[in-house]
């Protein structure tokens, strides 16, 4: 994951800096906030572990309201975000689990390793 950017919104103009892609989600109500983003695309999710280890590397300064910027996260690290006080918003509203999403992932790579067998067993077929 990619280093977080901090943005301060002071005004309106501030908010017209910003990548186009986070143009729609960023509105009035950050104005005065700072902002924290993860970069990443819609279909990244971030989990507790992963948001705990990012977050224990930003320096947060007493007194000022930070706006978190993700793709998406899980349930379980939108609740780490909630107990530290910051603002989440995400890049895309699908709801998963630390547990369903590591299942996700999971199948994923069974899927990537049967294709390549898969694969495998038609080169040989076609070299015989």
């Amino acid at each position: 994951m990619k280093k977080p950017l901090t943005i301060r919104i002071a005004d309106k103009h501030d908010i017209t800096k910003l990548p186009k892609k986070y143009l729609g989600v960023i509105g009035q109500k950050q104005i005065g906030r700072t902002l924290i983003i993860l970069d990443g695309d819609k279909e990244d999710v971030l989990t507790s572990k992963e948001i705990e280890k990012v977050l224990k590397k930003i320096k947060f300064k007493d007194g000022i309201h930070y706006s978190l910027l993700l793709p998406n996260v899980t349930i379980e690290a939108e609740k780490v975000i909630a107990t530290l006080g910051h603002e989440l918003i995400r890049l895309d509203n699908f709801y998963w689990t630390d547990y369903s999403y590591s299942q996700r992932e999971q199948r994923w790579h069974e899927l990537k390793v049967e294709r390549k067998q898969q694969l495998f067993e038609e080169k040989q077929k076609s070299e015989k």
